[in-house]
């Protein structure tokens, strides 16, 4: 199979590709809070024997099926199969990320507030925000992030087309915030102040996401996230700041 061909399923005699093949199902199943048999059902448009669904995990599903099953995948949720079965969604990590994105990402629910430099006194630019946001260089500011649920989060941050991780813990060595229900700085101190954050050295735009999770430990990485993702528990908010001399 080359990397821009959907795999045919034919030389599969031990059913290795077809026992990939439900493995990211059952990981899309898990992100959507789906029994894996009823979406299974619902791909393939039959209803299914009881047994059916462990014939698939043993990877003995017929290759028409199997077929039916990559390219619905494919078409719906490749960013979450491709992290549990790379060897069938072939794609650069980078560009999962981006799918990921943009399948899972929302833009309301985090806004930029700029911070009064030395005094720490928040200034509302506006009632609502815009998802690009204009500072200054070497201007403070945090993030405001709504939370549907109490739980954690973490961030990342984007510029020249390269991620880096963005603490959102008391200091630089806490990758974690906690969250309450509700509007919240992010990151903020143990009181709920804001941690002002600033750009110093480099203009133009900068993307930031955050994930948010109300029922389990978040993985650090960008892979880890991809595969314990659960559309029930997990939240993804995104924004981008412009930076200006």
């Amino acid at each position: 199979m080359s990397d821009d061909e959907p795999p045919d399923f034919q030389d599969d005699p031990d059913g290795t590709q077809r026992k990939a093949l439900y493995r990211a199902l059952r990981s899309v199943a898990d992100s959507l809070g789906r029994r894996t048999d009823l979406l299974l059902e619902e791909i393939l448009s039959v209803q299914l024997g009881t047994d059916y669904l462990s014939v698939a995990r043993r990877g003995r599903m017929s290759v028409s099926r199997a077929k039916r099953m990559h390219a619905w995948l494919a078409g719906h949720h490749y960013a979450i199969a491709a992290a549990a079965a790379p060897e069938l969604f072939p794609i650069e990590p980078e560009s999962v990320w981006a799918l990921f994105l943009r399948d899972r990402g929302h833009r309301d629910g985090v806004s930029v507030v700029p911070l009064e430099g030395s005094l720490g006194i928040v200034q509302r630019a506006a009632d609502v925000q815009k998802p690009d946001a204009l500072l200054r260089l070497g201007q403070n500011f945090t993030f405001r992030v709504m939370s549907p649920w109490p739980g954690q989060a973490v961030a990342f941050q984007e510029y020249n087309r390269i991620w880096h991780p963005l603490p959102l813990g008391r200091n630089a060595r806490h990758p974690r915030a906690t969250l309450t229900t509700g509007p919240q700085y992010c990151p903020r101190f143990p009181n709920g102040d804001p941690v002002p954050l600033v750009e110093q050295d480099h203009t133009g735009d900068h993307r930031f996401v955050f994930v948010l999770s109300c029922s389990r430990p978040l993985p650090l990485d960008q892979p880890g996230i991809m595969k314990a993702w659960s559309d029930s528990a997990m939240r993804v908010l995104m924004i981008t700041l412009r930076i200006v001399a």
